[in-house]
């Protein structure tokens, strides 16, 4: 956050922990600590370029968090739409996707996808992925809810030969079993995995 909007919001903190200081309901405290808002919704001590900055930083922050969402949404919620699996499933897609599918802004022609969506608050999942030898490109690739991309397997990150791995939360404290590679999840305990199969 810029300098100039952090001593933008002192006054306002200093103003919540006086009122604090001094009894008083729980409802009075929150409606003397909040600023009161123009009819824009934002600060009037607030210039114009900080309005513009902070919307900036707002849309760039959730964007990527609203569109995981969505995702999740789709996976796991969204019955009768064509990528709904349930939670903890995986679905592959054996046909070629043209311009006309939006699961993404522009799918690739040549690649057949999957995906899902995983909770792993409780349990790890395990990924297994058997030798590619006619030289396919593949990879497997998840994330979670706050868009950290913890695991990129494939042709040009791990190579072709036979991979295991264990995808756990960020609680989990298990033994992994042997001749697994662990990648854990940082955020939210449900992780999603976009697993574009490879080219046809």
């Amino acid at each position: 956050m810029r300098p100039s909007l952090v001593l933008s919001l002192l006054p306002m903190l200093a103003a919540g922990i006086a009122e604090a200081a001094t009894p008083a309901s729980a409802s009075t405290f929150v409606a003397a600590s909040l600023p009161q808002l123009g009819a824009t919704g934002f600060d009037p001590a607030l210039a114009p370029a900080d309005i513009e900055a902070l919307t900036g930083e707002a849309f760039y922050w959730g964007l990527n968090i609203a569109g995981f969402y969505e995702l999740r949404y789709v996976y796991t919620q969204f019955e009768g739409q064509p990528a709904f699996r349930g939670v903890n499933r995986m679905q592959a897609n054996d046909r070629l996707m043209d311009a006309s599918v939006r699961y993404a802004t522009t799918v690739n022609a040549s690649t057949l996808y999957s995906g899902g969506a995983f909770d792993v608050s409780r349990e790890p999942v395990v990924v297994e992925i058997p030798a590619v030898t006619d030289k396919r490109y593949w990879s497997v690739q998840a994330g979670d809810q706050n868009v950290n991309w913890f695991m990129k397997v494939g042709s040009q990150f791990t190579g072709n030969d036979p991979q295991r791995y264990v995808i756990v939360g960020p609680r989990w404290r298990g033994m992994l079993p042997p001749n697994f590679f662990r990648r854990k999840s940082i955020g939210q305990p449900l992780t999603v995995l976009p697993w574009p199969c490879g080219s046809r």
